[in-house]
């Protein structure tokens, strides 16, 4: 790295990352200047007065500021990385991607170049320095911009990125993307300080042009209307997340996204007064919009929708959650002219009908991610089988439409009606819960429709049987999540079915499907061995058996979630523990042989908004209670069994689980037990030893 020229208390005009202005251009303005700094327009922004008299930056900075203490706010502010997940991709993947994609300012070149910036007038007086800011026979300004952005991105620290940028011009200029590309902004003061310096009258760089992402979504509660709309400068703002900011009008929200034409993607998650006439902006300005999410806008309705509809057509991720306006008036529209969208996320919209989810499966084939959760309307019909459908002559589709609810437009004709393909080949993740009407036949033609599903979510869908399970067990091995509680009215039948064919799965949920019993545990036992996650809370039939042959052949388990099933002992649980070297969390809650003051000991506490019944009544193990509560029940439970628990002694029978277990009243609470690593003198006993204290030895 190039030596950085000596720097003395009159040459203080390099350019700076942002909290402040520079020091020379402070310098340079008159007494009268100094007091309203930078304009007279934030001297009146509402800020707390506790805020006020912190020592974060402010907006009228003091006179005796330290130019090199400012700096190195400024790097501080701006260098971090947010942790804030994108909202136009889910993956993280496609955020570095973009983040890769960050290169030389064309227009921060430009003021270099044309003088347009304050500050590097006197850079020449420096020895080995060229008047274009250069140190002189330097090979490190030879390299690529595109190499040495990615070096500056292993600097470890805010202060060592700043020095970067203050060696040389083509240095700085790799350097202050990164620096102004994705601010953090943790607190208001912090915000507060940007929009003094994007509106300064006197700049090194242009700072604003230069910002792409606003992640404000820790400023959400305490945002405001003066603030928020001084962001307006920022022109080339491509992805905007304000979650939460309440306080924010419909006029403020205009006003800004009015002056934004090249954003990507919008989060107003929590955003209540945003209502159909910022949509219709939104729709007028933002022409390469892909990502829009108006969660929990109640004020939405089927006008900004339709506005929406007519002029962003390359929308890829639309999420309407608890929109409760919106009906298929709008969103039918919409399915329409966003044939490229990956993610339809439109959970509780309760008048979401059939009809909707028809059309996004005739129009929408680039589909990765469908969320219809507590749609109540929909039902059997609401998925048509795509095959039949391009089989069919034109009144044989136009009947089908007429049965979920869509009439022919004259102006389109039957067109409109036909699907674009058979096989929706992207689609991963499909949620459906708590759709109560639907029914077997929706589950099969999602199936064959979307045939390497990955995450399928069907809990609280009485109206499902063993059909349904039929109809899942073909996507085999795609199948990774598979969530059926309350499912009630499938069978041991069914669950076997699905065991023998989806041998990969690595979560499933059967809670509150009371039919079942130990048959199907063992099937789940004996076909999945990738299986991490499984839950059986309230699953009353199950006994010891069912946990024995479920760990029996394969380890893999992380999570178990057993509460409420009351037919449980502790030595089938004791046994499950020994046999799971990775477990981290075991539910227990309502389990009567886990109610004893020895055990209690090692349970989590309940969270604070339990009641006092629940409360009660809550068992749950995880972290390293679990491996305490192994090893305490390896050296005071098991030496006291009468049945022999090895792999051994075969636990088919209805004899392990209807052994007694004796409790033993002298042994130690945990907090005073002493715990031995060698087993106990019994011969009839099988003791294994805790994991953790074999790896002690």
């Amino acid at each position: 790295m190039p030596v950085r020229p000596s720097r003395s208390s009159s040459d203080s005009s390099l350019p700076h990352p942002a909290n402040s202005s520079s020091t020379s251009s402070y310098r340079h303005t008159s007494n009268r200047e100094r007091e309203t700094f930078p304009i007279n327009a934030f001297n009146q922004l509402s800020l707390d007065r506790s805020l006020a008299q912190s020592k974060a930056p402010r907006l009228a900075p003091q006179v005796t500021h330290d130019p090199k203490c400012t700096r190195h706010k400024r790097a501080l502010l701006l260098r971090n990385t947010s942790g804030t997940p994108s909202v136009a991709s889910t993956d993280d993947e496609d955020d570095q991607d973009e983040r890769g994609k960050v290169g030389i300012d064309e227009e921060a070149k430009n003021w270099l170049e044309l003088g347009d910036g304050q500050g590097w007038r006197r850079i020449g007086r420096y020895r080995n320095v060229n008047r274009r800011g250069e140190i002189k026979n330097d090979l490190t300004n030879q390299l690529p911009p595109e190499i040495l952005i990615q070096i500056f991105r292993y600097l470890p620290g805010n202060k060592d990125l700043l020095s970067v940028l203050l060696v040389s011009r083509f240095w700085c200029l790799c350097a202050f993307s990164l620096l102004w590309y994705k601010p953090t902004l943790p607190t208001i003061t912090q915000l507060a300080s940007i929009v003094r310096v994007i509106h300064s009258p006197i700049r090194s760089l242009p700072y604003a042009n230069a910002i792409r992402r606003l992640p404000l979504i820790q400023l959400g509660p305490t945002l405001t209307d003066e603030l928020f709309t001084s962001l307006s400068v920022c022109s080339r703002l491509e992805r905007l997340n304000i979650s939460g900011a309440d306080k924010l009008t419909s006029g403020a929200l205009r006003s800004v996204i009015a002056c934004v034409p090249n954003l990507v993607s919008l989060d107003l998650t929590g955003v209540i007064n945003t209502d159909d006439a910022v949509l219709v902006v939104v729709g007028a300005t933002c022409k390469k919009l892909q990502a829009i999410n108006l969660s929990d806008c109640k004020l939405v309705g089927d006008e900004g929708v339709l506005a929406l509809a007519k002029e962003s057509r390359v929308l890829r991720r639309i999420k309407f959650d608890k929109c409760h306006r919106i009906t298929q008036k709008s969103l039918i529209p919409l399915i329409r002219a966003c044939p490229l969208v990956l993610e339809y996320d439109l959970q509780d919209v309760i008048s979401l009908s059939s009809s909707v989810l028809h059309n996004i499966f005739l129009h929408a084939s680039h589909l990765r991610e469908l969320r219809v959760n507590g749609c109540v309307s929909l039902d059997e019909n609401c998925i048509p089988n795509l095959l039949d459908l391009c089989e069919m002559q034109d009144d044989g589709i136009a009947k089908a439409s007429e049965a979920v609810g869509i009439k022919i437009d004259p102006a389109e004709g039957i067109t409109m009606l036909r699907p674009v393909t058979t096989t929706f080949e992207y689609l991963r993740v499909v949620d459906m819960t708590g759709c109560p009407e639907l029914g077997d036949k929706a589950v099969d033609n999602l199936v064959t429709n979307a045939p390497k599903l990955r995450q399928l979510t069907l809990s609280k869908c009485p109206a499902l049987t063993d059909k349904s399970l039929e109809s899942i067990g073909k996507l085999g091995k795609h199948l990774h999540n598979l969530h059926l509680g309350h499912v009630g009215l499938i069978t041991d039948n069914g669950v076997i079915n699905l065991a023998r064919s989806c041998t990969r799965l690595r979560y499933l949920d059967l809670a509150c499907c009371a039919l079942l019993t130990d048959a199907c545990v063992a099937e789940i036992g004996e076909n999945m061995p990738k299986l991490k996650r499984f839950g059986l809370v309230k699953v009353t039939n199950i006994t010891d058996d069912a946990i024995y042959s479920l760990v029996r052949k394969h380890t893999s388990l992380e999570r178990v979630h057993l509460s409420y099933c009351d037919q449980l002992s502790v030595k089938a649980v004791a046994y499950l523990l020994n046999k799971l070297p990775h477990i981290k969390h075991l539910s227990l809650t309502g389990v009567s042989s886990f109610k004893v003051p020895e055990l209690q000991e090692f349970c989590r506490p309940p969270p604070d908004f339990f009641n006092d019944h629940q409360r009660a009544a809550f068992c749950v193990f995880s972290g390293s209670r679990v491996i305490d509560l192994r090893d305490y029940l390896n050296n005071h439970y098991l030496p006291y069994m009468e049945v022999d628990t090895s792999e051994d002694s075969g636990h088919d029978g209805a004899a392990s689980s209807t052994s007694s277990l004796t409790i033993p009243r002298a042994a130690p609470t945990p907090e005073h037990s002493f715990i031995s690593n060698s087993a106990p003198q019994y011969s009839n006993l099988v003791y294994r030893p805790s994991f953790s204290n074999l790896n002690g030895a």
